[in-house]
């Protein structure tokens, strides 16, 4: 359950910004150039650094890479409705995108570690918690938006860190980093 709510809030975050694209280019002046470069940038951060952060996850085991990568997402993203300008809403959808790329392989290969013999079961419940999260985060932030406008998304936070700290308290921590102190 601790790790289909990490998906789900991290992925939560995520789907904020591709409909709000229109609020952006209308408050942002951003040309069709500009928004070809976030929505990349967006995506390269979010689906390739993936392999790198796996690769330490790997290395490295510890819930550290979860709980950083599910602060980011879920802590940059919302400040992306004050950005002043494209600069700023690059940077922070970038770092918003780069914790979500941290938390994914993550999460997914502590998954058979507290699954049992029932991983593939596990997996998919991981799984399904993500795309929950992509279907109902645009609803949600459109409504929002539309209710309180763009510079009152920081508020949104407190969804993201009310998982954070039930995640911070819950997550377990894997074997590994428990006999690092022996």
């Amino acid at each position: 359950f601790i790790l289909t709510l990490v998906h789900f809030t991290g992925d939560f975050y995520s789907a904020f910004f591709s409909p709000l694209l229109p609020a952006f280019v209308d408050k942002l002046g951003l040309t069709m150039a500009q928004v070809g470069l976030i929505t990349g940038m967006v995506r390269f951060f979010s689906f390739m650094v993936q392999p790198v952060t796996g690769y330490l996850a790997d290395r490295y085991e510890t819930r550290g890479f979860v709980l950083i990568g599910l602060f980011m997402a879920f802590f940059f993203i919302p400040f992306t409705g004050t950005a002043p300008n494209f600069w700023i809403l690059m940077i922070l959808l970038s770092l918003g995108s780069i914790g979500s790329s941290i938390f994914h392989p993550s999460t997914v290969g502590m998954i058979p570690l507290y699954a049992g013999n029932r991983a593939g079961f596990c997996l998919s419940i991981y799984n399904t918690g993500g795309t929950l999260a992509f279907g109902v985060s645009p609803i949600f932030i459109t409504w929002y938006v539309g209710r309180f406008g763009l510079e009152k998304m920081p508020y949104t936070l407190l969804l993201g860190g009310m998982a954070f700290l039930f995640c911070l308290k819950y997550l377990p921590v894997p074997v590994s980093e428990q006999l690092k102190s022996r």
